[in-house]
């Protein structure tokens, strides 16, 4: 299978060259190809790459170890008008980013690569990929030629949704988390070369060297996209943990959890061999492991866990019992939903932009509570004053710690716990993960969430709600019917 980048249409290499000749040497059309088609594929992998003003974030180690004089690349485009720059960084925060001043009416092409030392640098890049998911053979298995989408379907139900949505901002979808409308031309984009990378079986397997969640081309393909994904011409359906974050999060409010991590970490890491894996020495592994993490370090999780336990043994009020209900009983943004209505006069609030005030009140940086945006944070914080203290001690050093210990713990549970012993107990049943979900046939869904259930409410202490999500073609031709009758193109 070729290396494959994806090009705007209207850009020609043989006329941008001849008016504007590199005065850089070495110059490789091939490595600016690979730097244009970074902004324009990396959505398709990384959804979180884009600021609001469509600007794309590149990781500059990564991109140093493909094309070393990256810059000279980038300042070339530049300067012949075919990229802007963002020159705002932070180190360890987020990376200089860019994007395109093409048109965005135009397709893009597919180009290939023919230059060794690029072609080379790919193949590295690939193969460290390939190893960090080398013993994950009970999901690696499934990504094969039994994976199949329909790309026609695909290709045509997104060609008419950009009819429908170029120029009607009334139709964009709105994302709740950045507050900032989606552009129909990048979801166009994005979603066909993710479509199209799945039909060449380009499946992008990875597991990240941070929370250690394992990556392929869905999780990070639009959820509507899925819906034309087959296994061995059988269709599809995720098991879901709702409020998944908020589940996870329970385990950080049991004393026995902060004790037995505190125990391990201070007397038996040396002695690591002797324990059985559990979710305590699997972290203790990825923390030793993962030597560029400077945000837990054995140390810190030491600190924790002694403050954690002397938190806990001032004992928990009622607000945890409370929090924990709603949490397993799927009605916690419900629950948020009513008080931020009464408590903040918020009238047009819904289940959505509560769960987007839930992540605030988690993941914000616990300074942010006396600003003017943080009203659902503060108001979270005096619904449930003790799961909040909790949350505000784990990212008293960094805000994102929070985050990456419960990323960690559903990786755990997910990827080496769960659809290992579905891989062991049924062999021959196709499972696929995103991050906190199990996609499987339609027909082995009830096996699937029965030992979901078992293992959480093993690990966890209480047993999940779940909800089953059916891929199915007639939800994309439902979405354009709805679509079309907003604007204006049916009748209801």
């Amino acid at each position: 299978m070729p290396v494959t980048f994806y090009i705007p249409s209207c850009i020609d290499f043989d006329l941008l060259e001849s008016q504007y000749p590199p005065t850089f040497r070495p110059y490789k059309r091939d490595k600016l190809a690979y730097l244009i088609h970074k902004i324009v594929s990396i959505g398709s992998s990384n959804k979180n790459s884009f600021s609001s003003d469509g600007f794309v974030c590149l990781y500059s180690p990564a991109l140093q170890n493909i094309v070393s004089n990256y810059l000279h690349y980038l300042d070339y485009a530049a300067n012949a008008g075919l990229i802007e720059k963002n020159n705002s960084y932070l180190v360890g925060k987020f990376s200089k980013s860019y994007r395109l001043t093409v048109d965005n009416t135009i397709e893009v092409f597919n180009y290939i690569p023919t230059d060794f030392t690029l072609l080379a640098a790919l193949r590295n890049y690939r193969n460290k990929k390939e190893k960090t998911v080398v013993h994950h053979k009970h999901l690696n298995q499934w990504f094969n030629s039994k994976l199949a989408i329909d790309i026609e379907l695909v290709t045509t139900f997104l060609e008419e949704e950009w009819l429908l949505k170029n120029g009607n901002e009334a139709l964009w979808d709105f994302d709740s988390a950045k507050k900032v409308f989606k552009s129909p031309y990048q979801q166009l984009v994005f979603s066909k070369i993710s479509a199209e990378q799945l039909a060449r079986g380009a499946y992008n397997l990875k597991i990240d060297d941070n929370v250690y969640r394992y990556h392929s081309n869905f999780t990070n393909m639009r959820g509507l996209i899925r819906n034309a994904v087959t296994y061995d011409g059988q269709p599809l359906v995720a098991v879901d943990i709702c409020n998944s974050q908020p589940y996870f999060s329970l385990l950080l409010l049991e004393k026995k959890f902060w004790s037995q991590l505190l125990a391990f970490f201070k007397n038996h890491h040396k002695k690591l061999s002797k324990y059985e894996p559990n979710l305590i020495s699997t972290f203790f592994n990825r923390i030793k492991l993962n030597k560029s993490n400077d945000r837990i370090t054995i140390s810190a999780i030491i600190m924790l866990g002694e403050m954690m336990l002397s938190l806990m043994d001032k004992g928990l009020k009622e607000d945890v019992k409370r929090y924990k209900d709603l949490v397993v009983t799927g009605q916690l943004y419900e629950y948020l939903e009513e008080q931020f209505k009464r408590e903040l006069d918020l009238p047009t609030i819904d289940r959505t932009t509560a769960k987007v005030a839930l992540l605030q009140a988690f993941f914000s940086d616990n300074r942010f509570i006396g600003t003017e945006e943080a009203a659902p944070k503060r108001c979270f914080s005096q619904l449930f004053a003790t799961v909040y203290k909790v949350f505000s001690i784990i990212k008293r050093k960094d805000k994102r710690t929070l985050a990456l210990l419960l990323q960690n713990i559903e990786s755990y549970f997910i990827v080496d716990v769960i659809s290992k012993r579905i891989s062991s107990e049924y062999p021959d049943l196709p499972i696929f993960t995103i991050h906190d979900s199990i996609v499987t046939t339609v027909g082995n869904e009830a096996l699937v969430s029965q030992i979901i259930t078992e293992e959480l409410e093993k690990g966890i202490g209480v047993a999940p709600k779940l909800k089953f999500e059916y891929w199915d073609i007639r939800n994309i031709d439902t979405y354009l019917q709805g679509l079309k009758i907003k604007a204006g193109v049916l009748s209801a």
